[in-house]
C-alpha cells in the first residue's frame, strides 16, 4: 500500500491473497467479488508446542483468555453454595490449513504448564484449554501471571480472580461473609465490569 500497489489490480489481488490466508480468510462477499483468489501458502511451523517466552502466552491470554468465578448451588455444603475457579484459553479453528497446528498448540499447554485439559468445542470450530483444579490454579496459573503480567484490561479480571483464590485458600468461602465478598467480586468481572 505504501508503494501504491493497492491501486492496481495486481497489487489488490496480492493483498486479497494475503487476507485469504489469515484470520477468517475472505468474507463471502469478497469471495464473490474476487473469484479465483488463491491464499498465500503459510509456512509449516515444526515445533508449535514450544513456548520460548511466556510473555507471548500472557499476550494470548489478554486476547483470548478468561478468568471465571463460579458460585453454584451445592446442597451438601453448609451455606448451600459452592465456589470454584476456572481459567480458560480459547483458540478458534476456522481455517482448515491451521486447525492441526492450533489444536496441537492448545494441547501442548497441558505439558508446558503441567495442568489443565483440552476440550474441542462446537464441531471443532474452536477449542479450549481449561484449568479448574484449585491447586493448579493456585500453584501454577497465579504464579505464571504474577511473573508474566497481563497488559490489557483483562488484568482487572485476573486481579479479581486472584482475590477470590486467596479467599478460597484461607477458607473464607466457607463463611457467609466470605461468600458474599466473593459474590461482590464476581459481580464486577468480565462483561459485568463497571469501569
Amino acid at each position: 500500500m505504501e508503494q501504491g500497489e493497492h491501486l492496481n489490480t495486481e497489487g489488490l489481488n496480492k493483498i486479497l491473497s494475503l487476507k485469504a490466508s489469515i484470520n477468517l480468510g475472505l468474507s463471502d462477499q469478497l469471495d464473490k467479488a474476487f473469484p479465483g483468489i488463491v491464499p498465500v501458502l503459510r509456512p509449516i511451523l515444526n515445533h508449535p508446542s514450544l513456548i520460548k517466552d511466556f510473555n507471548g502466552l500472557a499476550g494470548f491470554t489478554d486476547a483470548e483468555g478468561c478468568f471465571f468465578v463460579s458460585v453454584r448451588e451445592s446442597p451438601n455444603s453448609k451455606l448451600k453454595e459452592a465456589v470454584s475457579l476456572r481459567f480458560v484459553l480459547t483458540q478458534h479453528l476456522l481455517i482448515p490449513a491451521t486447525q492441526g497446528y492450533d489444536e496441537e498448540f492448545m494441547r501442548s499447554l497441558i505439558t508446558i504448564l503441567g495442568c489443565g485439559r483440552y476440550i474441542p468445542r462446537s464441531n471443532k470450530d474452536y477449542g479450549e484449554f481449561v484449568v479448574e483444579k484449585f491447586s493448579d490454579i493456585n500453584q501454577k496459573i497465579l504464579p505464571l501471571f504474577e511473573q508474566y503480567q497481563l497488559k490489557g484490561i483483562k488484568r482487572l479480571d485476573y486481579e479479581a480472580f486472584k482475590k477470590v483464590a486467596i479467599l478460597i485458600e484461607n477458607r473464607d468461602h466457607l463463611t457467609l461473609n466470605g461468600l458474599n465478598e466473593i459474590k461482590l467480586i464476581k459481580s464486577n468481572m468480565n462483561t459485568k465490569r463497571i469501569l
